[in-house]
């Protein structure tokens, strides 16, 4: 049976079969592809699941989904995607993981079109890879449209537990500024971009890149300003990586993660399926009743 996601992009002539429509994308204008996306979405939506009472149900994070976090590169997302798929196959009934599609909300009509197509594409890859699971009920895709960290631990937890949780992501915050290199490099474009490196705990390749920052916030530290100036790429010290936020910006995507899926797990009853330890590390700081972890 065609899962609902399949009906309408096949439907909408950009998927048939197991085979994506190349050219029905590269000729659809950006508003073709987000109002489906739109439409996908709305279809998707969490708010059209129940609470599962199945002991094998569980949640994929967003480190593990095979969406564009981590890595947004195709090939990295194809390992992550048989990783899921194998996880699905042998070890649960069901297995909730966040649609790619959901990605693309709110939908921007002012994007690149290029770079619209191009991950509209890469998305539709790893569905088709994904679409047997998906089809026979083994892997559920859904739309939860904001996980921004700060607004879900205030819509959805206790004052109480908000704190514990604001102490973890400091306690992680830490942790990035006493394990991570970070170099400052100007660049043509007027900004400065910021090059990290660390374990692969901390940096899915151990590395990562922050491109094109406005140069207003190194105003705040003008000497470092000046010594970046001079010399095109700068190390800097720890102290600084706090104090202009990098810290804060590194952890971003791993708070949401983590606060994604202890809402995510409690909404639909279903066991957490954590693939980083710092993760693991983080709600370890935790002392409120929290889902099932595997």
């Amino acid at each position: 049976m065609n899962h609902i996601i399949f009906e309408q992009l096949e439907n909408a002539g950009f998927v048939t079969g197991e085979n994506i429509n190349k050219s029905a994308i590269a000729y659809a204008p950006a508003k073709r592809i987000l109002d489906i996306v739109a439409e996908s979405c709305e279809l998707t939506s969490i708010e059209n699941l129940s609470q599962d009472n199945n002991i094998l149900a569980h949640t994929a994070p967003l480190s593990l989904d095979a969406g564009r976090y981590p890595c947004s590169n195709i090939e990295c997302r194809f390992k992550k995607a048989e990783q899921l798929a194998n996880f699905a196959a042998l070890y649960s009934d069901k297995l909730y993981f966040r649609s790619y599609l959901s990605e693309y909300l709110p939908c921007d009509y002012n994007v690149n079109e290029e770079e619209l197509k191009i991950s509209f594409f890469d998305d539709l890859q790893i569905l088709l890879y994904l679409r047997p699971l998906i089809d026979s009920g083994r892997l559920i895709p859904f739309t939860f449209g904001d996980y921004c960290p700060h607004c879900l631990i205030n819509k959805l937890l206790g004052h109480t537990n908000i704190k514990q949780i604001k102490r973890a992501f400091r306690w992680l915050e830490r942790r990035i500024e006493n394990d991570i290199n970070i170099n400052l490099r100007l660049n043509e474009l007027g900004g400065y971009d910021i090059e990290a490196h660390g374990p692969k705990s901390l940096l899915e390749h151990e590395k990562c890149y922050m491109i094109n920052k406005s140069l207003d916030t190194l105003l705040i530290k003008p000497k470092i300003y000046e010594k970046l100036k001079d010399c095109k790429k700068l190390k800097l010290p720890r102290n600084l990586i706090r104090d202009l936020r990098i810290s804060s910006d590194l952890a971003y995507e791993d708070k949401a993660s983590i606060v994604f899926e202890l809402i995510l797990s409690k909404k639909l009853n279903a066991k957490c399926l954590f693939n980083k330890e710092i993760h693991i590390d983080v709600l370890k700081k935790l002392s409120f009743k929290q889902p099932q972890i595997e």
